[in-house]
């Protein structure tokens, strides 16, 4: 099967690849392919040299791809005859899969290797977030089997399966490609972007002069004519008031400048997105202005989807999303908050490693923040990763003792219960992590019970719940690493679900945690704020930042 060799050699591509140094680090002296590659040369060694042959046809590197011919050829080595002919692999067919919300779109291609082998890429083009790519992966098998088990999963799933040229097929995944390699933070998952270079290899064989995405433009005709439709209409009318009329003219600045510019297009993710991030960061007004938009949201949505004959199912789906993130948009509007470049900042997370040098951006009037500039922001939030900045001031650097889990305060009835989550934690910190990580992990295990012992009265899996714990505590301490980053830790996400046999995420799992004990949930990711749960390695992070921008200008 070559798709295990091809897969490799895309790994080790996308590792020394440039796109993935963070875009706020410097000159990392990072290894580069062409000096990786010479020292596979240097070893002489079958099996490198077949990788070598792989890594020459899929670099797209001409003239490391002939140095690397004529050096594998010097040894005559025996090399699978399909990785000798690579170069006559051969893309065929494209299918595109769209659904009628449009969050997104899959593009299929298939392709043919030597010795009559077939390859399948599978690249998910999300539309919400900047039309990019967000996921890939590759199947050992012919397209039209893919295919055929797709529509074969789900055939009411909304989801529709058109062909597609060849050259709008290149087209949309390289103009994608191009804007996710510039996105920050990256979007990364098992698969991607480690299988970004067999992607780019297989596309780039497709020919040129396709059409990429067009994107709707609107008027302000158009858009003044669309809300003047849903005021008149059943859906919009007992909402007319000076107010909704300015709150729907942000939410068609939004439809229309962001995600695929459609106003009347709204799924689940959008909604999500407008009242998760979008307006808490970009309109400034009073909260009690800002609580009237998920009322006036809802009217909107059902009036689109009657426009555009949505199934009911769909716009339910959608309504839910809205009625369930509306009391933490309420939440969000009602507190003093960072807008504009600082919010951005923010959903980075902290970020002691931005080596910002020489006279710091003033980001003083940007989109409504006055008067901060980007020292005095990464002070206050790193202040914020340990509650207040008096801990920030006295952080220790000594390593967190072996302790057991404080068991006063738990209620009788879930201590087992507690007891059987802890179990299960100490296995995974004893096999991933130390001690460290443990003790934090059960005192972590412990407030929660404390603070919301129902958490573990309702009905769920011990598994899942340990799971979550040790998922906070991991994102707290940035203990997972990122594939090609210059502060890489080997662990992943995804080793912690293999370890507990999980599959998916335990976000929603772990948000309610996090909310019981008092701490800050944003983005998926918590800031626990307080430095009793923080890993030794983590603290003395925080502290080098601290000193790093207090001396800054």
């Amino acid at each position: 099967d070559p798709l295990p060799l091809l897969a490799l050699a895309s790994g080790v591509i996308t590792t020394l690849d440039p796109r993935q140094q963070s875009p706020l680090q410097g000159d990392t002296g990072r290894l580069t392919l062409a000096a990786l590659c010479e020292t596979f040369m240097d070893a002489g060694l079958r099996q490198p040299d077949a990788l070598l042959k792989v890594i020459g046809e899929m670099a797209g590197d001409d003239l490391l791809r002939l140095r690397i011919r004529q050096s594998v050829a010097e040894r005559r080595h025996a090399i699978p005859g399909w990785v000798v002919r690579l170069g006559e692999a051969s893309p065929y067919r494209a299918v595109e899969m769209t659904h009628v919300l449009a969050d997104g779109d899959n593009v299929v291609i298939g392709a043919t290797l030597p010795g009559k082998r077939e390859l399948s890429l599978v690249i998910y083009i999300d539309h919400n977030l900047g039309t990019l790519v967000k996921d890939a992966f590759v199947l050992p098998a012919p397209i039209a089997d893919v295919i055929e088990s797709w529509n074969a999963v789900d055939p009411l799933s909304g989801a529709e399966t058109t062909e597609l040229p060849l050259a709008d097929a290149r087209a949309r995944i390289t103009e994608s490609i191009a804007t996710a390699a510039i996105t920050y933070p990256p979007f990364e998952t098992d698969t991607w972007p480690a299988c970004r270079p067999l992607v780019e290899w297989i596309v780039s064989m497709l020919p040129d002069g396709g059409s990429g995405y067009l994107r709707p433009e609107w008027t302000e005709r158009q858009l003044a004519s669309l809300a003047a439709s849903f005021f008149a209409s059943s859906f919009g009318s007992p909402l007319v008031d000076e107010d909704n009329r300015s709150l729907l003219e942000s939410i068609l600045w939004f439809a229309t400048d962001y995600g695929p510019g459609d106003p009347l297009r709204w799924s689940p993710v959008s909604v999500e997105i407008l009242l998760e991030d979008w307006i808490p960061r970009k309109i400034v007004a009073p909260a009690d202005y800002l609580r009237k938009v998920p009322t006036l949201l809802r009217a909107f949505v059902r009036y689109c989807h009657a426009e555009r004959s949505i199934p009911r199912d769909l716009t339910d789906e959608t309504i839910e999303t809205i009625d369930a993130g509306e009391p933490h948009y309420r939440e969000v509007v009602g507190t003093p908050r960072n807008q504009g470049a600082m919010a951005l900042l923010e959903r980075l997370g902290e970020l002691p490693g931005l080596g910002v040098e020489g006279d710091d951006a003033d980001w003083g009037e940007a989109d409504g923040v006055a008067g901060l500039n980007l020292s005095e922001y990464m002070l206050d939030s790193l202040a914020r990763a340990v509650g207040v900045l008096r801990a920030l001031e006295t952080l220790s650097s000594d390593p967190l003792p072996d302790e057991p889990i404080e068991q006063s305060g738990i209620p009788e009835d879930i201590l087992s219960r507690v007891t059987e989550v802890a179990a299960r934690v100490d296995l995974c910190c004893d096999e991933l992590f130390d001690v460290e990580f443990r003790t934090a992990s059960r005192r972590l295990l412990s407030r929660v019970a404390a603070a919301d012992p129902d958490i573990f009265r309702r009905k769920s899996s011990a598994t899942t719940t340990a799971a979550a714990i040790c998922w906070i505590v991991g994102k707290a301490n940035d203990s997972f690493g990122l594939s090609g980053s210059a502060n890489s830790r080997d662990l992943r996400v995804k080793d912690l679900m293999a370890h507990f046999d999980l599959t998916g995420s335990v976000s929603q799992r772990a948000e309610p945690m996090v909310r019981a004990i008092g701490a800050d949930w944003s983005f998926g990711k918590a800031t626990l704020g307080d430095p009793l749960l923080l890993v030794a390695a983590k603290r003395v992070r925080l502290a080098h930042a601290r000193d790093r921008y207090r001396s800054s200008p």
